[in-house]
C-alpha cells in the first residue's frame, strides 16, 4: 500500500489467479489490511468503535483483538475428532493459559467455537492421546498437549506439513522381542 496525495486514503492492490483489484480505501482499512496481513487477526476498528467489514466478533475477541475459539478453529481447518481436539487443546494452551484441562474443558470451548458436537468426547480425547499422541497424561484426570500435538496443530491446514511434522516428531514404535523357544 502507498498512500496518495491525499494521507486520509490509500490503495490497495490485490493479484491472484485470475483476479486482480487496484482501489483507494480509508485509513480505517488499510489498518485492517496492515492488521490481517501481518497478524492473521484483523483488530482494526472505525471511528463509531464497530468493526470493519462486519467481522464483529467473529475475528477478534472484541477491544482486546483476541483470537476468538471460532476464528482459531477456522482457520486451522481439523480434518478428523483427533485432530479438532488437538486444536482445541492447543487454543486452550496458548490463549486461555491452561496448559491442563480435562475433557469437560475441551467439550466447552468446541461448543464456544461452534464445532459440531463431539459424539463422544471421551473416546475422541483418549484416542488423541493413544494411539494419535497429540495429547499426553497430566495427572489428576487432566491432559496436555504434546510436542507432536504443538507441531500437527501449527502444521495445519497444509496437510503435507502436517505429514512432515509427523514423520519427524513421532516417537519411534519399539519392535516386539521375538519369545525363544523353549527346548524339552
Amino acid at each position: 500500500m502507498a498512500p496518495k496525495s491525499d494521507s486520509a486514503s490509500y490503495s490497495l492492490k490485490l493479484t491472484g489467479p485470475g483476479h486482480s483489484f487496484a482501489r483507494s480505501v480509508s485509513e480505517d482499512v488499510a489498518n485492517c489490511v496492515i492488521n490481517l496481513v501481518m497478524t492473521g487477526v484483523a483488530t482494526a476498528t472505525s471511528p463509531s468503535g464497530s468493526a470493519i467489514g462486519g467481522a464483529g466478533n467473529f475475528a477478534t475477541g472484541g477491544a482486546t483483538g483476541e483470537l476468538t475459539p471460532k476464528l482459531f478453529m477456522a482457520q486451522k481447518k481439523p480434518a478428523n475428532n483427533y485432530e479438532r481436539v488437538a486444536c482445541l487443546a492447543s487454543y486452550l494452551t496458548a490463549h486461555r493459559d491452561k496448559p491442563q484441562f480435562k475433557t469437560v474443558d475441551i467439550t466447552k470451548l468446541n461448543r464456544e467455537a461452534a464445532g459440531p458436537p463431539l459424539s463422544n468426547p471421551s473416546l475422541a480425547v483418549m484416542h488423541a492421546t493413544n494411539p494419535y499422541g497429540y495429547l499426553s497424561a497430566a495427572g489428576g484426570g487432566k491432559k496436555q498437549l504434546t510436542v507432536l500435538g504443538e507441531a500437527v496443530v501449527d502444521a495445519l491446514p497444509d496437510r503435507e506439513r502436517v505429514k512432515v511434522a509427523i514423520s519427524e516428531h513421532q516417537p519411534k514404535r519399539r519392535k516386539k522381542r521375538s519369545k525363544k523357544k523353549k527346548s524339552k
